[in-house]
């Protein structure tokens, strides 16, 4: 529960741009591996950065949480969820959705998270649209031929 606790306090503190509980839930440490093809992010203040950076261009986030699983053992725990996020970036609004990998630590009484893994997943193609019984176009699926 407390894993969970903090995995939210942590989420709301991103979307809200609230630096210190963002930092609350972080090892100064932290290894943070973005969706974007990118080197990973060693430490607190490099992901600080970035971070800054990336909320820069962005407005009014929601990031929506689910099939969140927890596990671990002793001192490490290990957490995966889903997300979809919607906001406003560069002025066009977005939606995407991915999943995350934490790898939490226990340090001093606190949960923190040593390791972020955000992977984005691409939309899916949508399946073409089946041809209406006595639509006549020709091609796949009724449209107007190849």
């Amino acid at each position: 529960r407390a894993i969970d606790i903090a995995i939210s306090e942590m989420l709301a503190g991103w979307q809200l741009n609230d630096i210190e509980l963002l930092h609350k839930h972080y090892a100064e440490n932290v290894l943070v591996v973005s969706g974007a093809w990118e080197p990973a992010i060693d430490g607190w203040d490099k992901y600080l950065a970035a971070y800054k950076a990336q909320r820069a261009r962005m407005e009014g986030p929601i990031l929506d949480r689910s099939n969140t699983f927890i596990t671990g053992n002793g001192n490490t725990a290990w957490v995966t969820y889903q997300w979809i996020l919607r906001a406003v970036v560069d002025g066009q609004p977005i939606t995407g959705h991915g999943h995350t990998t934490l790898v939490l630590e226990k340090r001093n009484g606190v949960w923190l998270i040593v390791m972020n893994h955000t992977s984005l997943v691409p939309e899916a193609p949508k399946p073409p649209t089946p041809a209406l019984p006595g639509n006549n176009l020709g091609g796949p699926a009724g449209g107007l031929g190849a």
